[in-house]
């Protein structure tokens, strides 16, 4: 933290609550490596009413959609493609709002949440499953419960159980003041039109009636395995998957984790 921000923490725990917040709904939009440039290229694109797009690969079978974490992008996920087209699937990868391809510069949970069940509603064929990353996992969640996204099987890999737990994480990073994380809260919550608590699944009483896989790493300093356990415990996941070694997002290159999720993909 440069001096500014200290003196601000400190002396205008307002105006740093203020900047924190405005910073946590402004993903930064990361360049697509030359690998998931190239499986864009044997891709097709799905144009969608909101100018978002999906990509698709395989001619035929069900489709399972691959929903990024936050400053991710859909290719990302790009380790899954090959073997799940393999399977007999095919494969959607979506940008979400403010990331990758997509128009916007400004997103947060709630409002990515809300994209991703429009553009599935709009897309108008069945999503067999999905595979979601990170914050995509709390999203895909929350667009089933408002019942615009209607998978028969999720697997959810280094998902956060609740929102709060990722306000802990930046208070801890930034070193915020406990006035500061109070700010902070109050900022996010009038940008998101709702209380920071509505976005806890163990607040909320619906749950998905579908089978849910959740995969996690041990090591995972982005979110902390322990919200896998919960997540699971929620959801009551009878297949819960832990690595170790591979972090928050290299787990999406283990040739050990895609199997393990193509497995329930795959499983009858």
């Amino acid at each position: 933290m440069n001096r500014a921000l200290a003196v601000a923490n400190r002396f205008a725990p307002f105006l740093m609550g203020e900047y924190v917040g405005w910073k946590m709904t402004r993903p930064f939009r990361y360049d697509r490596p030359a690998w998931e440039r190239a499986l864009l290229e044997k891709s097709k694109i799905h144009g969608l009413p909101s100018g978002r797009k999906f990509w698709s690969w395989g001619d035929s079978g069900p489709f399972v959609l691959l929903v990024h974490g936050w400053e991710g992008r859909g290719t990302q996920l790009g380790s899954f493609v090959d073997p799940l087209v393999a399977r007999g699937f095919r494969v959607l990868a979506w940008d979400g709002p403010a990331h990758g391809a997509s128009s916007g510069m400004t997103t947060h949970l709630k409002h990515f949440s809300e994209a991703l069940g429009e553009d599935s509603a709009a897309f108008r064929e069945e999503i067999f499953a999905v595979i979601a990353h990170s914050m995509g996992g709390p999203a895909t969640l929350l667009a089933m419960e408002a019942a615009k996204l209607r998978p028969q099987k999720i697997s959810l890999i280094a998902a956060p159980s609740q929102f709060t737990s990722t306000i802990d994480l930046v208070a801890i990073r930034h070193g915020l003041t406990p006035a500061t994380k109070s700010f902070l809260v109050k900022s996010l919550e009038r940008r998101f039109r709702c209380g920071i608590e509505e976005l806890d699944f163990g607040t909320r009483v619906w749950r998905p009636r579908v089978p849910v896989q959740v995969v996690h790493d041990a090591s995972d300093k982005v979110v902390p395995i322990r919200e896998a356990h919960r997540l699971a415990e929620l959801l009551s996941s009878k297949d819960l998957k832990t690595f170790n070694g591979l972090g928050h997002r290299s787990i999406l290159k283990s040739r050990d984790v895609v199997q393990c999720v193509l497995e329930f993909i795959s499983m009858t």
